[in-house]
């Protein structure tokens, strides 16, 4: 349970130097940094042996992260869509609902195919192929 309350917590934390970060201008740096910390998070999760590590990598990494994707995006959004800013804020919502749905489904049925272990690795992969695509269209 420690593990995704610590991941859920911090979720939010990134958003106050994120915001500021978005202000400045350097949101993009901010957003290809929390993407590879996330990937590379998701990545050592599958070679995690010990709880502290994977306090570390889910946990902690993988929050941080997380928060730090979630509030630029937002933030882009919100200042991209000007006229329709409630129709892109519900796409964005819907994004990600749809994911927070599929890819839990997705990872069971991987578990029991190709272990834990290559599951997570999966998931990596995929988490590098939408943030790539994510920081190429971001501006």
């Amino acid at each position: 349970a420690w593990i995704g309350s610590v991941q859920y917590s911090l979720v939010f934390l990134p958003g106050l130097v994120m915001g500021r970060l978005f202000d400045l201008g350097y949101f993009r740096s901010a957003l290809l940094s929390c993407s590879v910390l996330l990937v590379t998070a998701t990545f050592l999760v599958a070679e995690c042996k010990e709880y502290w590590q994977f306090l570390l990598c889910q946990g902690f990494a993988v929050g941080l992260s997380s928060g730090g994707i979630f509030a630029p995006t937002m933030a882009v959004i919100a200042h991209w869509f000007r006229k329709k800013r409630g129709v892109a804020m519900g796409l964005v919502a819907v994004g990600a609902s749809i994911g927070g749905t599929v890819l839990p489904i997705a990872a069971n049925k991987l578990i029991d195919s190709v272990g834990f272990k290559w599951t997570m690795r999966i998931i990596g992969f995929i988490l590098f192929a939408t943030l790539s695509l994510a920081n190429l269209v971001m501006s």
